[in-house]
């Protein structure tokens, strides 16, 4: 397997509060701390194209629930895959961190050989 993203000392951030009403248009918009989270994990993703079909291991700690940064981290891997589509497996292992601390991301891509 490739690794491709490897952060330490990161905020995970939930995809439940990623939007905030602009003060002068009033329209949704994405807030600065989801822009900024989505911006360092595509900064971060390493790495040459990989061939699909994909397997992906994501290991993160974190102490929102384990669905909520999957979308953004998966967006992230367009540097490295083709086409999320094409992911046929996905693992995704947590450790619970308290509150308030930092936490980590690492992902690991590999293509699925045909049988």
């Amino acid at each position: 397997m490739q690794k491709v993203i490897d952060i330490k000392n990161i905020k995970i951030k939930s995809i439940n509060d990623k939007w905030t009403k602009s003060r002068t248009t009033g329209k949704f918009i994405l807030n600065n701390d989801t822009r900024i989270f989505k911006k360092l994990l595509r900064l971060s993703c390493r790495g040459k194209k990989i061939p699909g079909p994909y397997r992906v291991e994501i290991y993160m700690s974190t102490y929102i629930d384990i669905d909520n940064p999957l979308k953004a981290i998966i967006d992230a891997l367009s540097r490295v895959i083709e086409d999320d589509r094409m992911i046929l497996e996905l693992h995704v292992y947590k450790e619970q961190i308290k509150r308030g601390r930092s936490g980590s991301v690492r992902v690991f891509v590999e293509t699925i050989e045909d049988k």
